[in-house]
Order: structure tokens, then sequence, then C-alpha cells
């Protein structure tokens, strides 16, 4: 019987088309919205994002070959309890900056829902796509 190629074998006859982090459905409760009636108490928010990485993926297995996902986590869940922001807009441009600031994020599509705010609707939002230019 044929001896199956090795892990390293078939790698070495591949390339990295894609490599990126995903992170979905954290929720988070926080001040938001245009009307003085939504920003009176704290809303639920579900957030969602997708980071695309310009790093090939590590080859010694270590953390400081790529980028920390729990940093991209916890500074999502700062921002969105700290947001003075009304727009959903506003909030998803201001996590796309945040993760824009960590090298090797080439591209970012972040999305934010709303969970309470109409009792028929499961949720309510929007998502954007950010490339960092050249």
């Amino acid at each position: 019987m044929p001896e199956s190629p090795s892990d390293t074998t078939i790698l070495s006859a591949t390339s990295v088309v894609a490599q990126r982090i995903v992170m979905h459905d954290l929720v988070v409760a926080c001040h938001i919205g245009v009307t003085a009636e939504e920003r009176q108490r704290r809303q639920r928010l579900r957030v969602s994002f997708e980071l695309d990485l310009e790093a090939a993926p590590p080859r010694e297995d270590k953390l400081d070959e790529t980028v920390n996902y729990g940093l991209l986590v916890k500074r999502a869940r700062d921002l969105c309890r700290s947001c003075d922001c009304k727009l959903l807009e506003t909030l998803a441009d201001q996590l796309a900056a945040a993760f824009f600031a960590e090298p090797g994020i080439r591209a970012s599509r972040v999305r934010i829902e709303k969970l309470d705010r109409y009792g028929d609707v499961g949720a309510v939002g929007v998502e954007i796509e950010r490339r960092r230019n050249a």
C-alpha cells in the first residue's frame, strides 16, 4: 500500500488564498440611537466582524506571528460599551478604525444589529466593508 503524503508535502503544493479573523455574535449593551427614547436606556447590540489579514499563517505556531483576535474582541467590546454616537453606521466606522490600527489588517467587514428595537423583528442593523488603500 502506498504511503500517504505528509502534511508538509501537501501544504507545499498549495498557496494561501485568504486568511481572516472571524468573530460573530458579541452581544453588548450601550446607549445608542437617534431619539431621546432610544438613548435613555441601554440597547442590546449584536456585533460581528471579519478581518482579512495580509500575513501568511504562522510558521512557528506563535501568537506574535499573527493578529491577536482576543485583543480585537476586547477593543470591540470596550468601544461599544463606551459608545456615545447616535448611528450604528458611526459605531461601525469607529470599530473599523480600531481594527485598522492593528498592523496586518487588509480589509474589514463589520455588522452591528439592534436586537430589541422592534418587537416583531429579530434584529435590524448595518454592515460596512472597508479596505486599506494601497
